[in-house]
């Protein structure tokens, strides 16, 4: 017997469904930056969170199951199906933070015309014999030559007297690179050539040339009256071997007779100084020094005076007389030791300078004594160095200690042949250190 026989047998399955969940999120940030330039800054975040979720899922499943058998057969079939569901939650987080940055630039712009000089100016000195002797200027004006002004001596034109100042050209109605937006520009000249040396009296030309930008020119020319005389008195001392010793110069006005009153001996070295007349009570002081500003020698020397006057006239007079010099006896003059005391400061000493006024031809010895007597230094120099230094070592090279030494310096000249002894004291100290 075929029965048939229908059969539903419930199933328990578990699904797993994956679900993807996506949550976007914005941050906003704003940031603000004080500085010179003002600047605003906004920042926005977007953060993009995608969320994978694994959900379990309970699904019921009817199933029909027919059965054929030959013998009617009631057939109850329970099913038991487990199935294990591992679910796993994983969350991936990604954050985009796009920056948006706003910046306020303020820029300030000068803007600089540029002058225009299309002419070019010349300013040339010519003497009488048409040779140029001095250039003034050569450069770019702005534009013609419209008014000229020479200057000498606080005057309009005239004469021009080098020693008394500068002659001025004045140009009125131009500009150079140098001299923009004013009324007028000046030149100037001293009285000199081009090689730098004083001209002579006479008259000379001042040419003002203007070229513009087609080579056209246009000329001007003036007479200037140069005047050179001078008015002045020199005294000029000269020794045997008809060296320069000493000149002393007085710009003043002077007769033309020139009468020496000068004694045949004069005595040098005192505090007062020396009066050379020259007639109607005019006279020149000397001090009794070289140029060097040291005494000289005794011996004989020339003593010369010329004066000049503004007409031009010269006259020189001189006389031999024999110096004395008061203060022979130091063949050194003052003798210094800088520094003394002596202040050591360091582990190791310095240096000192045995230093005196006068320089001659000849020889200096100096000595150094400790305070047992003992000679532990000798250096020798040339007079005419005017010092000798010593770095504070013995003569075996080792540094000197603190206390008190005698320095003798012994000067010799070789000219006279006199000699000159010298005793100091040096202090040697070594500083304290501080607490």
């Amino acid at each position: 017997t075929n029965t048939n026989t229908p059969t539903n047998t419930p199933s328990d399955t578990y699904t797993a469904t994956w679900t993807r969940t996506e949550t976007n999120t914005a941050t906003e940030t704003w940031t603000r930056t004080d500085t010179a330039t003002p600047t605003e800054t906004r920042t926005v975040t977007a953060t993009r969170t995608p969320t994978d979720t694994k959900t379990p899922t309970d699904t019921y499943t009817a199933t029909n199951t027919r059965t054929y058998t030959n013998t009617a057969t009631i057939t109850n079939t329970p099913t038991d199906t487990r199935t294990l569901t591992n679910t796993a939650t994983e969350t991936m987080t990604m954050t985009v933070s796009p920056t948006i940055t706003t910046t306020s630039t303020i820029t300030l712009t000068a803007t600089i015309t540029p002058e225009y000089f299309p002419y070019i100016l010349t300013i040339e000195i010519y003497n009488a014999a048409g040779e140029k002797i001095a250039l003034l200027t050569n450069e770019k004006m702005s534009g013609s030559i419209t008014d000229v002004k020479l200057i000498a001596n606080g005057k309009e034109g005239g004469a021009f007297n080098p020693r008394e100042g500068k002659l001025i050209v004045r140009i009125s109605g131009i500009q150079i690179e140098n001299h923009i937006g004013e009324e007028y520009v000046d030149f100037y000249w001293t009285g000199l050539n081009n090689n730098g040396q004083n001209i002579d009296q006479g008259v000379y030309f001042v040419k003002i040339t203007g070229k513009d930008a087609y080579g056209y020119e246009t000329t001007r020319i003036y007479d200037i009256q140069v005047l050179t005389l001078e008015e002045y008195v020199q005294l000029s001392i000269y020794n045997t071997a008809g060296e320069l010793v000493k000149r002393i110069t007085k710009l003043e006005a002077a007769d033309s007779v020139v009468n020496l009153a000068i004694d045949d001996v004069i005595l040098i070295g005192k505090e007062e100084d020396i009066e050379f007349n020259y007639g109607n009570g005019s006279g020149i002081k000397w001090d009794g020094k070289n140029e060097f500003g040291r005494l000289v020698d005794s011996g004989i020397y020339e003593i010369k005076v010329e004066v000049k006057t503004a007409s031009g006239f010269t006259t020189i007079a001189t006389k031999t007389v024999s110096i004395i010099n008061a203060g022979e006896n130091e063949i050194l003059g003052e003798i210094k030791i800088i520094p003394n005391p002596y202040i050591i400061d360091k582990i190791l000493p310095g240096q000192i300078k045995i230093k005196w006024q006068k320089v001659s031809k000849g020889r200096v010895d100096v000595k150094v004594y400790n305070v047992a007597g003992e000679l532990i230094r000798v250096l020798n120099g040339e007079m005419a160095n005017g010092e000798i230094n010593w770095d504070m070592k013995t003569s075996t090279e080792q540094n000197v200690s603190t206390g008190i030494y005698t320095v003798i310096i012994e000067g010799r000249n070789e000219i006279t042949g006199k000699m000159q002894r010298v005793n100091k004291k040096l202090v040697i100290v070594r500083k304290v250190a501080e607490e």
